[in-house]
């Protein structure tokens, strides 16, 4: 995985981050930001990411900046990417700024040959990536494989399964293993599943 992906948190310094998190924060994230501006991430993760999952702006963004610069979670660009455009579509303008050079950096690595990647972070079917150019099975078995290595690098493919889900979608879900830890990642393949070149 590319540093540069990483250095893409708006090139604030540490203090400015949470600056721009604090200004903006509700009651009920101040405690998160608070523990994210002390460097306590397990705490700040901890708080933050309930709040998140219920659609807290400056908790997705403070979210999306922990996943984005590994800071008490694994750095994973996806799932920054995802959290960061949730609070960029409830308005956060620094959300907007970071996922705008996110994308920037993300279409440099598709110029490249990396496959384009739409959807969201791959953690369960409601947010499993989406290979949009993308049209039959043999290209969308090596975009699996070149997006799990770029970003889920340092993880062993360790098993594949095809899954129905609701509305007659198909879920390719990939097994990862790292370190005796184990995750699942969720592909929608809907439109090429059984297409041939």
């Amino acid at each position: 995985m590319s540093l540069q992906l990483y250095r893409v948190a708006i090139n604030l310094s540490f203090g400015a981050m949470c600056f721009l998190l604090v200004s903006s924060a509700s009651a009920d994230t101040s405690s998160g930001l608070d523990a994210f501006e002390k460097g306590d991430f397990q705490k700040a993760q901890a708080l933050l990411l309930p709040l998140a999952e219920t659609g807290d702006a400056d908790a997705e963004y403070a979210v999306g900046l922990m996943y984005l610069k590994g800071l008490g979670l694994e750095q994973e660009v996806l799932a920054a990417r995802f959290w960061i455009a949730r609070s960029a579509e409830r308005g956060n303008i620094a959300a907007s700024d970071a996922l705008q050079k996110i994308e920037n950096l993300l279409e440099q690595r598709y110029s490249r040959g990396l496959p384009r990647v739409d959807g969201a972070d791959g953690s369960s079917r409601e947010r499993a990536i989406f290979l949009p150019d993308v049209h039959n099975e043999s290209a969308g078995i090596r975009a699996e494989h070149l997006i799990v290595g770029f970003f889920f690098s340092g993880w062993t493919w360790k098993a594949q399964a095809v899954m129905n889900g609701p509305s007659a979608r198909i879920y390719d879900v990939i097994t990862l293993e790292k370190s005796g830890a184990q995750r699942d990642i969720y592909f929608d393949i809907t439109n090429w599943f059984g297409q041939k070149d």
